[in-house]
């Protein structure tokens, strides 16, 4: 399973909380969240091939040409999967991962998810529907971490 992250400026560790305005990158590596989560990935066969990222602040001054270029980006290696995220208590960082999300499931034949705390609410609230099927998807992603496998 071909997976791709799709982070932040701090998440990627490209920039830290007041770098918003770091440009869209990308690296070939697991890097940032990614790392930690790879002996689980190993268990069902999967492997992160990509880390996408860009500062918040790229993304909340033009957020259709971000979401345009990661969904080609997306499309361009053809993961099985994308997460977008952890995002953790990061609001805007929350923003961004469920609208680039939903985007790619809408525009590529990828599978993404979004992943963030519950700080995050108004954004849970706002694509929760629009995201159900993914949110299974993150469950299960939460079950691996949480169990050990």
């Amino acid at each position: 399973m071909k997976i791709i992250m799709i982070y932040d400026q701090i998440q990627s560790g490209a920039g830290i909380k007041d770098d918003h305005d770091i440009p869209l990158g990308a690296k070939k590596e697991a890097v940032g969240p990614a790392v930690m989560m790879e002996p689980f990935l190993k268990k069902v066969d999967g492997k992160v091939v990509a880390c996408l990222y860009c500062g918040d602040g790229t993304y909340l001054k033009n957020p259709d040409e971000v979401s345009r270029k990661l969904c080609a980006m997306v499309n361009k290696l053809k993961p099985d999967v994308v997460m977008c995220g952890p995002c953790f208590n990061y609001l805007n960082y929350g923003k961004m991962a469920a609208r680039i999300a939903y985007d790619i499931n809408q525009n590529t034949s990828s599978k993404a998810i979004a992943a963030m705390s519950d700080d995050n609410q108004e954004t849970i609230n706002e694509y929760k529907d629009k995201l159900f099927g993914q949110l299974h998807q993150f469950y299960f992603w939460k079950m691996l971490y949480l169990e050990g496998y």
